[in-house]
């Protein structure tokens, strides 16, 4: 069966994730590059990705230009524990197509607020597929974005699924997320301006850098040096030396913007780029 005969009922089987209410409006528009709905906001590559509604407010269709990919983003404006909402959406999957197998759980910390991250893998119709689930419940609400391809083509878009979860923001309940741009943003806003004082408290601390290597691994670090053949990052007080040529440089580059850090990669023997 060709790949693109289930495009459809794919679509359909990643996005029922979610629970059903939902309150407001939706305020953004499709294929802008910026998804919001309450404390919620997404930002994504619109040159690799088309966004439409989807049923209700806050709901959203994904799909990768050019490549097999498809899945959904849901945002919900109140307080739902992150337990439920994974389980949700793997209930649903699980409704729609049978076993679903969590493969990898892992917990990051994206524009300062915690998210769950799952890697799944289930049978749809005989065809093998992987699909990543971001999801965030806490007190700005919850989100949960979960994008999947046929497991054969994983590998390719990996970066790509990773680079659109690193895109997700929760600002403070009360604001908007295009007010804030993120928690680590509110969190600023609210700290006392920076005097000569002994006794002011210190700024809050810039995120680690995260670089995304070609094979999909992904580090993070606040301490490297970065120059134009290799990058050298301290891990648990080690140094590690990757050459340039392995590291994923447009999803570097773009998961880091999300995060409010700026990577540059140096293009001669006369630049470096220090973190620390």
């Amino acid at each position: 069966m060709p790949l693109t005969k289930p495009r459809p009922a794919l679509i359909a089987s990643l996005v029922l994730l979610c629970i059903a209410t939902t309150l407001a409006a939706q305020t953004s528009s499709s294929n802008s590059g910026v998804l919001s709905y309450g404390n919620a906001r997404l930002t994504y590559d619109s040159t690799k990705w088309t966004a439409e509604p989807w049923d209700e407010p806050g709901k959203w269709k994904l799909a990768r230009l050019g490549g097999e990919v498809f899945g959904g983003v849901y945002f919900i404006r109140y307080e739902i524990p992150v337990d439920r909402i994974a389980d949700s959406s793997l209930e649903r999957l699980r409704a729609a197509n049978g076993n679903v197998k969590v493969v990898s759980q892992e917990n990051r910390t994206i524009a300062g607020v915690p998210v769950r991250v799952l890697r799944l893998e289930y049978a749809y119709h005989g065809i093998p597929v992987t699909a990543l689930g971001c999801y965030y419940g806490g007190r700005y609400g919850a989100a949960q974005i979960v994008v999947g391809t046929p497991r054969a083509l994983f590998d390719e878009y990996q970066s790509d699924l990773n680079e659109l979860c690193e895109g997700l923001e929760m600002s403070a309940p009360g604001k908007s997320a295009e007010t804030t741009g993120s928690a680590v943003a509110e969190y600023k806003n609210t700290q006392p301006e920076t005097h000569s004082s002994a006794n002011q408290a210190p700024a809050a601390p810039a995120p680690p850098a995260i670089f995304i290597l070609t094979s999909g691994e992904r580090i993070e670090s606040s301490k490297y040096t970065l120059t134009a053949k290799s990058l050298t990052i301290e891990q648990e007080d080690k140094p590690r030396t990757i050459p340039i040529s392995a590291l994923n440089i447009d999803a570097t580059v773009a998961a880091n913007r999300a995060r409010g850090v700026d990577i540059k990669i140096p293009t001669s023997k006369n630049q470096i780029m220090l973190g620390f």
